[in-house]
Order: C-alpha cells, then sequence, then structure tokens
C-alpha cells in the first residue's frame, strides 16, 4: 500500500517534477563548476596517478567481464585498491585544502538537493491534506528561513548514510571478490542497498515531521515499532531499486541529458513515499487525487473498535 499510493501521487502530481527542473539543472550546472574548475587539480592528480589507473583497468576489466560473462579471476582488487589508498594517504598532506573543498562542495550540492526535496515535501503536504495547490519557486523562498537549520543537519545524515552504504558494498566486493568471484559482485550491491535502505527507513519520518509543525528536537526523536520496521524496509529497498534502475537506464539512453528529469523524479518519489508513511503512522486520512481520500488502516481499525463498544450495551 505504501509504494501503490506514492506511484499513484507521482502519477497525478507530475506537473510538479517539471517545476523543479529549472532548479535541478541549477544544481547540475554548480555540481559541474565545481568539478571541472574548482577541483580540477585534485581530481586531475589523482586520476594520472599509476595506483589509480591500474584500479580504474581493473575495474574495467570487471564491468566488461560481467556484462559479457567472462569474468576473470586474475583480477586483483585488493592490491589495486590497497595501493591507491596510500597513494593518497602518502600526498594527503599537499592536497589537505583541496580534500576539505571537495569534502564542503559534496556538503554544499547536498544541501542544495535537500532543500528541493523540503520544498516537494511542503508542497505534496498541502496537496494531501488539504488539495491546497502551491507553486514550487513561492515555497521554496517562503520555506528559505524555516527549511535551512534542518537540512543543514540532514545533510551531514544523508553523506554519512550514501557514504556508509556505498563503502560497505565496495569494500564487500574488494575483498571477497578472489574468494566469491561473481556472487561477491551480487552479494555486495545487494548489502549496499540493504544498508541504505536501513537509513531510507530509520529517517523516513524526519523531514515530513519537521514540514507539518514539529520542532527540531520532535523531530529527531524516531519511534517505529518493530512490526512497522519489516515493511517500511522492504518498500523502501523496492523503490531504490526501482529509482537507479531508471536513473541508469536514464543516464545511458539519453547520454546524461535526461538526469535533469531523473533527479527531480526520483526526489518526488521518496518525498511522496515519506509523506505517506507519515500520514499513516500517524492515522490521518490524505488526498490521492481529487476524488479519493486514503483513510489509513489505524483509522479504520479505530473506527471498527469505536462501532464494536457502540453495540454493547451496558
Amino acid at each position: 500500500m505504501l509504494i501503490k499510493n506514492s506511484l499513484r501521487l507521482l502519477l497525478n502530481n507530475l506537473s510538479v517534477i517539471f517545476k523543479a527542473m529549472l532548479y535541478s539543472l541549477v544544481v547540475v550546472f554548480l555540481t559541474y563548476l565545481l568539478v571541472t574548475v574548482v577541483f580540477s587539480d585534485i581530481f586531475k592528480t589523482i586520476s594520472q596517478s599509476p595506483e589509480f589507473t591500474t584500479l580504474m583497468d581493473d575495474l574495467n576489466k570487471l564491468w566488461h567481464g560481467f556484462i559479457s560473462g567472462n569474468l576473470s579471476k586474475d583480477i586483483n582488487l585488493v592490491d589495486s585498491f590497497e595501493q591507491l589508498m596510500e597513494a593518497i594517504r602518502i600526498h594527503a598532506n599537499n592536497y589537505c585544502w583541496s580534500i576539505v573543498g571537495l569534502a564542503v562542495g559534496v556538503y554544499i550540492i547536498t544541501l542544495l538537493n535537500n532543500i528541493c526535496a523540503y520544498t516537494l515535501t511542503d508542497i505534496m503536504n498541502a496537496r494531501m491534506s488539504t488539495y491546497e495547490k502551491k507553486g514550487f519557486f513561492l515555497s521554496l523562498i517562503a520555506n528559505l528561513k524555516k527549511s535551512l537549520p534542518f537540512e543543514a543537519l540532514y545533510s551531514l545524515l544523508s553523506i554519512f548514510g550514501a557514504v556508509l552504504s556505498i563503502a560497505v558494498g565496495a569494500l564487500f566486493i574488494v575483498y571477497t571478490f578472489t574468494h566469491l568471484y561473481l556472487l561477491s559482485i551480487v552479494i555486495g550491491t545487494w548489502l549496499a542497498i540493504l544498508f541504505y535502505s536501513v537509513y531510507l527507513t530509520l529517517t523516513s519520518t524526519l523531514r515530513p515531521s519537521f514540514v507539518t509543525g514539529s520542532t527540531l528536537k520532535e523531530t529527531f526523536t524516531i519511534k517505529y515499532s518493530r512490526t512497522d520496521f519489516g515493511p517500511i524496509l522492504a518498500s523502501f529497498v523496492v523503490a531504490l531499486i526501482v529509482s537507479v534502475s531508471i536513473n541508469v537506464m536514464m543516464f545511458i539512453s539519453t547520454l546524461g541529458a535526461g538526469m535533469v528529469l531523473a533527479i527531480p523524479l526520483t526526489q518526488l518519489l521518496f518525498v511522496l513515499i515519506q509523506l505517506v508513511l507519515h500520514y499513516s503512522l500517524k492515522g490521518q486520512k490524505y488526498y490521492v487525487d481529487y476524488e479519493t481520500i486514503e483513510t489509513p488502516n489505524k483509522i479504520k481499525q479505530d473506527s471498527q473498535n469505536a462501532d464494536f463498544l457502540d453495540d454493547i450495551e451496558v
């Protein structure tokens, strides 16, 4: 029901995506500037190092072998990875400020994307609660003062969740490939997806709670029952696989141009999942479209209990 209602809301509100595309264009342009201008020296130094070249050659062989079905066990990812890490460690002092700048750049891009997600959350919360239609840029400007402190903290959490998930999956593949071969890639990919899905599950109610009026302290007080956690985690696993597939296909088929549409589409999907989950856990009704109001199971159960009590004679 969580995925089903989120997709219905997504299809009924596709117009919101096109308004967010202009914002995404600005973020993509800033990302391009940071990569090609501000951090070009550190990327050039790392990419031209023999250790990085060796690792990329091994990854290229791994990718082509995976696609063609002719994987070679001669690929030594462990040595290539450890040599690259040692080279980065040796040159870290020379590029200390570049590394700090790179971290700041990643944080700024994440913050800008999260502000977009906050704006989409505010717009869709108004649509789901009262069917009010808000403009994207008007909502962005009106909520900027409120959204910045929250997203400043949430962005750090987002980066931590993404880095941890990718690191777990990548390190598993690197250190088990020579033993598990193809199976290590499959398990490593699923580990990354599972870890990130756990992160999404644990943080899914934070932004909707803050947008709907909770204080910053109340927002970061996460409460889940054991019965809720499993289905929510499964929903995010499915949503993550679908969104990654869409983004990869859009990137390959359009040579990267389609990412301007894929990014806000993915953002809106996860925003809607979070909002549907928030409304369901709170037991609050919400609009799916102009003629359809969804009643969460919690309200249905309470109504059934109330009818049962009304039938009891005292």
